[in-house]
């Protein structure tokens, strides 16, 4: 009997000991604790209208920073300039527009950020197709599809559009 009972003694300390070690890690795990300091607004409100206005034959698309937050814009623009086989439109980009590479159409980045309407700089941007010298602009059919992204500023302190080509992955 006395055997017994240091059995059982020894087979509930050995269980308690493995218990305690399992909880001891858990218990660290719960308790542990990060603080933070000071505050950082985070808007995710963007929104931007692709306006097109035919003027004297010229088409002119606007693009307005309708949101809370700075965005940067680009439009991909299908059969107009190089894309329009009868050579009728040419492309006028506005102050600030960059062409950049594109599988089809012609892609026109703009460099610069937009502001929201309202705030401390440019909201709007213009872009211009016109028709060319002696062209008739009686079946002129220009797509033109704008995207924006919002911005973000890396470490030298520059503005940044993200990744445009993970739209891509999407399709």
């Amino acid at each position: 009997m006395k055997n017994l009972g240091k059995r059982i003694v020894t087979i509930g300390l050995a269980s308690a000991l493995g218990v305690f070690a399992v909880v001891g890690s858990a218990f660290a795990f719960f308790t542990d604790q990060v603080t933070a300091k000071g505050e950082k607004e985070v808007v995710l409100g963007y929104d931007t209208t692709t306006t097109e206005d035919i003027k004297d034959g010229n088409k002119i698309i606007t693009v307005t920073n309708n949101g809370q937050t700075e965005v940067m814009v680009r439009l991909m623009v299908f059969g107009a300039g190089d894309d329009d086989n009868d050579k009728r439109t040419v492309i006028n980009p506005g102050a600030g527009w960059i062409q950049v590479s594109a599988d089809e159409g012609q892609c026109w980045q703009y460099n610069n950020v937009l502001s929201p309407v309202g705030t401390e700089g440019s909201s709007a941007t213009e872009f211009r197709i016109d028709l060319a010298e002696g062209a008739s602009g009686d079946d002129f059919e220009v797509i033109v599809i704008g995207q924006c992204s919002a911005v973000y500023y890396g470490d030298d302190g520059l503005p940044h559009a993200y990744n445009w080509d993970k739209w891509k992955e999407v399709l």
